[in-house]
């Protein structure tokens, strides 16, 4: 069976009269998008959890295949430790390869 990697789409800062910046993190730290939504409600849409959107990045840097995981909120107790094991990949990823 193939591993898939594992992409983690949350809202990475809510600001209502700005934006919703969401992000699609790989399980192992890399950012692989971002887009700044107008509103909450079209993050999964607007980042390919229900459309064709991004999914040229994902498959770039997951040939091998990925799955989407939408987090509705990151800032929730129950993800703080998913939340800081995506934070220690990102900062080992960084001090592998330097900042992107």
């Amino acid at each position: 069976m193939e591993n898939k990697t594992k992409i983690y789409i949350f809202c990475n800062c809510c600001d209502p009269p700005v934006g919703h910046e969401a992000l699609a993190v790989a399980e192992d730290g890399r950012c692989l998008a971002g887009h700044l939504c107008s509103n909450h409600a079209f993050i999964q849409h607007d980042m390919g959890l229900t459309s064709d959107w991004k999914h040229g990045e994902y498959k770039k840097a997951c040939p091998n295949g990925y799955e989407l995981i939408y987090i509705d909120d990151m800032g929730a107790p129950e993800n703080q430790e998913l939340l800081a094991q995506l934070k220690a990949a990102g900062e080992a990823e960084v001090a592998r390869n330097g900042s992107p």
